[in-house]
């Protein structure tokens, strides 16, 4: 059975992380800048169809030429072998990480993690992507570590498709530091009408 833990999993694949979220977000751009349109409902099986395509045709550009990289095609699944260390698949996942594979022998097999006639007893990973519902926004690429539907460790790949959010300091905050609030009186105007000294709408 293949078996890595997340330090060793990460320390292998951070010189890759930048290039493997670049092959998930350039496929979406041509997904909904050409292949979205040619159809005005698609369903989700063709959509997820294209889309791998798409991905698998950034995988071959951006890590065909790599020597520490080998690209393992076998029928209708293309695996990155990376460093002779471990084994990636592409794949659409869901809320929990979860893949969707119709559960054959050989897809059982390869999601438990245990041994496969033809490819080398690896720890075997999944670049997952998630969209949201109606496929109009790429929510998330996350890199995951599963032995069958159990999600072991899982960490994001950071940029464009998972940005990282900026907190802005709060009026609570500067007054911890100060130790003092700051009070704000309502500004009196002297509506039509009115004279001196009576008190208008407060604003």
């Amino acid at each position: 059975m293949g078996i890595i833990s997340e330090g060793d999993a990460k320390a292998v694949l951070a010189p890759y992380e930048q290039e493997l979220l670049a092959c998930v977000e350039e496929a979406w751009k041509v997904w909904k800048g050409k292949a979205a349109s040619l159809v005005s409902r698609p369903r989700s099986r063709w959509r997820a169809g294209i889309v791998s395509g798409l991905i698998e045709e950034q995988v071959r550009m951006r890590f065909g030429a790599m020597k520490s990289v080998h690209l393992i095609d076998k029928g209708e699944r293309l695996l990155v072998g990376v460093e002779s260390k471990l084994l990636l698949r592409f794949k659409k996942v869901n809320e929990k990480l979860q893949t969707s594979n119709y559960p054959t022998r050989t897809s059982r097999r390869f999601d438990n993690q245990q041994p496969l006639e033809g490819y080398a007893d690896l720890p075997r990973l999944t670049v997952g992507y998630r969209a949201n519902r109606l496929a109009t926004e790429l929510l998330e690429v996350v890199l995951v570590f599963s032995i069958g539907s159990a999600v072991k460790f899982s960490w994001p790949l950071v940029g464009a498709a998972r940005p990282q959010q900026m907190t802005l300091p709060t009026q609570t905050a500067n007054t911890q530091k100060t130790g003092k609030k700051r009070r704000v009186t309502a500004k009196k105007t002297q509506g039509p009408g009115q004279k001196d000294g009576s008190e208008g709408e407060q604003v």
